[in-house]
């Protein structure tokens, strides 16, 4: 598991603004590994594996609620803006140059400010 978090990371990592040293990542492995509670952290991606994507068509969301998608430049996947605008009701579409799949630890300013953002669509 350790290495999927440093292969996932910014080659940045650990530098500010990352909080992603090495010690946070034995931290976390280890909370994982002496809770018992890596699978179900997991389970999520298992319920339905090839959403949004099904049989070559791109399925929309069952809701209308506001939606941000955030990008940080080491993430693992990718979607394009176009295809998310089709699933559902995409109000802010960014890209961030820091950062990676574990974008808390990696660039928390960055993310702070996408949530704050989103929450004044949900607040009014």
């Amino acid at each position: 598991m350790g290495e999927k978090w440093i292969e996932w990371a910014d080659i940045r990592a650990g530098q500010p603004p990352s909080l992603l040293t090495h010690n946070e990542i034995l931290r976390s492995i280890s909370l994982y590994y002496l809770t018992d509670s890596f699978m179900p952290s997991v389970y999520t991606y298992a319920q339905e594996p090839q959403f949004p994507y099904k049989e070559g068509i791109y399925r929309r969301a069952r809701t209308d609620a506001p939606m941000l998608v955030s990008y940080f430049k080491y993430v693992i996947g990718f979607w394009p803006e176009d295809v998310l605008r089709m699933m559902g009701n995409l109000v802010s579409y960014r890209n961030h140059e820091f950062g990676g799949f574990f974008a808390g630890l990696e660039n928390p300013p960055a993310l702070v400010d996408d949530l704050r953002e989103i929450r004044n669509f949900w607040t009014g």
